[in-house]
């Protein structure tokens, strides 16, 4: 739904600051860590893809596996984590 007081400069202003953030976030964030912040960011434009992902990390599909693998996690799994988060988010603040 649209925002009736919604300022599209702001907006613009704020997603770059995210963004320059996230870009320097620290290197040493687990691999989990750095997927869940594409996937939520992936998830505000429709469907965290495994290949948009990692192309975003600049690793390959099967290194993004692999790496998710040894941290005892996949891609599904952290996509259905920010799901549930994000309905929970949604509830709450619709209460």
């Amino acid at each position: 739904m649209p925002l009736p007081r919604a300022d599209p400069q702001l907006f613009g202003y704020l997603a770059r600051r995210a963004e320059s953030m996230l870009a320097h976030a620290p290197i040493d964030a687990s691999w989990a860590d750095r997927v869940r912040r594409e996937i939520g960011a992936a998830l505000a434009e429709g469907e965290p893809r495994l290949q948009a992902v990692a192309k975003r990390l600049a690793v390959s599909e099967r290194t993004l596996h692999r790496r998710l693998l040894d941290e005892q996690t996949n891609f599904i799994g952290l996509v259905e984590e920010a799901r549930h988060a994000r309905a929970l988010h949604c509830w709450r603040t619709a209460r």
